[in-house]
């Protein structure tokens, strides 16, 4: 109160005044699961494909940060695959190295593709086998 004559007391002016402020909500930051655990390769050589994804927990909201990818995915097994070895047929037996007594005769086979990136070899290419196993006949001088 104040005024210098005690029969006219005026109030004093209002020295603080409310009102609202931040009426706006606060912002809400996405929110996500960890990541999940790769997928299964799609190829077991070659060079395949795996993913993983996670989930949102707490969508963004009011101007709050927006979610990161939910999906991630990366190339896998990118070693070369194996090529094995493949051969042809086998050939006919050849000659036999004697007419008596027991001799052997070969077969062969050739390579028709070549093994790479593995450490398998190719099979044998050579086949023996006995022959003309019979006696000889004696002879006499």
């Amino acid at each position: 109160v104040h005024g210098g004559d005690t029969d006219e007391l005026t109030p004093c002016p209002t020295t603080q005044e409310i009102g609202a402020c931040n009426t706006d909500p606060c912002p809400i930051d996405c929110v996500v699961t960890d990541w999940s655990e790769w997928s299964t390769c799609s190829a077991t050589c070659g060079t395949g494909r795996q993913e993983h994804t996670r989930s949102i927990e707490i969508e963004a909201a009011f101007g709050g940060t927006i979610c990161p990818p939910l999906r991630g995915e990366q190339d896998c097994n990118t070693d070369y695959c194996p090529i094995y070895c493949q051969v042809a047929e086998w050939s006919e037996w050849g000659v036999c190295s004697l007419t008596c007594g027991g001799g052997t005769q070969d077969r062969v086979r050739a390579v028709a593709v070549e093994p790479q990136y593995t450490e398998v070899p190719c099979p044998d290419l050579t086949e023996t086998q006995s022959c003309n196993r019979r006696p000889c006949p004696c002879t006499l001088r």
